[in-house]
This record gives C-alpha cells, structure tokens and sequence, in this order.
C-alpha cells in the first residue's frame, strides 16, 4: 500500500520529476506516521514501519546503477542519508565517486557518527547533534560549532561543512574563509517535519546554478522557515 501512495504520488509530478525507483520485494516501503496535537501545536510522537538492514545484492547493484545512469543529467546530487538502508557504503562512495568525476556538486544530509564514508563531497549538512558526534567536539556555543564545523571539514575533504542550529539559525564553513552565521526567521512552529529536507533542497537548487556557498545558505534559511 505505501508503495502504491509513492508511485502514484511521484505520477502526478510527472514530468517534472522522473522517478527512478527500485523495487525490492523483501522489504516494505518506510511508512512514517506523525502525531501532532491541534490544541498545543505541538508534534507528539512519531510511529514507523520499515525494514532499516542495508541493501545488498541486486538490491544494492541495482542503486548503484539507477544512480549513475541519472548523474549525467543531473546538475548536483543530493544523499539525504535516513539510515533506511538505501544509501550502503558501497552506493556513497561510488555515487561521490562519479560525481566528482563529471564536477557535478554533491551535497550530504548525513546520518550516524562515521562521516567518514562521505568523503570527497561538496557539502555536508549536519545538525548540532550530528557535528558533534561526527566530530567529536563540543558544539554547545556558536565559537565551538565554528571549531567543529572546520575540523570536520579537514576529516572529510569537503569543500564546506552547514551545520543547522534549529532556532539558531545556520552556520557556514567553507574552506579557507571565515565561518559566516545566518539567524532564523521567528516563525511559530507546529510541526517540524520537512523543514530539513527543504533546506537541503534549496541549498541544492542554488549551488546547482551556480550560486555560491552563502548565498545558497541564506535561500535555505529562508525556505526551511516557510
């Protein structure tokens, strides 16, 4: 069934998006549902069905494929990274891989503490959590995060680390330049569902014109605060 709603949600964008989809089936398609209080405006609880082991066999050489044949077409690429088991070691490295190879940007939303198998691309996305897990710093105050941002930088050979701040704001580091702070827009919030996906999308959009990293960064503040 939650299958069937993503097919045919993807049809009805055509064709101003192709689905590229790959079917496995061993496993459900990941079904999240929210629970969001009316009263308090406030997001409750979230329940899921999925199967998160990482794809393997054909499986996995199927990815790989799928993602190869669209890179040519593609301006930039994006990993949003849920830790579902889409986006394997093998699948990373080799979309990054050839990315670099046809100087297409590659921006990362990460997951889990090893930003290791990142290595190599254009743009890493964590929150605070994330950075300071991945690299192994304190994040607390604004100078700390600016630390860690450039210290994962060096780890991962990423040309810029955004780190984002929730009611901060966002923080940009780019290699060889000084960190840049944006604040966030004061907006009420119900649900905050999206939010994450949106920046990363808006910052994928501009660097995909052409844009640079700052600039990209503040159309993503703004759009994740819509």
């Amino acid at each position: 069934e939650a299958a069937a709603a993503c097919r045919a949600s993807l049809a009805e964008l055509s064709p101003r998006i192709a689905a590229r989809l790959v079917r496995d089936p061993s496993r459900p398609t990941t079904r999240k549902l929210r629970f969001v209080s009316e009263h308090f405006s406030t997001h409750l609880l979230r329940a899921d069905w999925e199967d998160a082991r990482p794809a393997e066999g054909k499986g996995e050489k199927a990815l790989i494929a799928q993602a190869l044949a669209a890179l040519p077409r593609a301006d930039a690429v994006v990993l949003s990274d849920y830790a579902k088991g889409v986006l394997t070691p093998n699948v990373i490295r080799a979309v990054i891989a050839r990315a670099r190879e046809l100087k297409k940007p590659v921006i990362v939303d990460p997951k889990g503490h090893d930003f290791a198998i990142y290595r190599g691309a254009t743009l890493l996305t964590p929150n605070r959590k994330e950075l300071g897990d991945a690299a192994h710093h304190p994040v607390k105050t604004q100078q700390q995060v600016a630390a860690a941002t450039a210290k994962l930088a060096r780890q991962v050979d990423c040309k810029a680390v955004l780190v984002t701040l929730s009611e901060d704001g966002m923080l940009l580091h780019v290699k060889g330049q000084k960190p840049v702070h944006t604040p966030a827009y004061p907006v009420k919030v119900r649900d905050v569902s999206g939010a994450g996906d949106t920046s990363v999308a808006a910052l994928s959009v501009l660097l995909a014109l052409g844009a640079g990293f700052e600039t990209a960064m503040r159309t993503a503040n703004a759009a994740a605060s819509v």
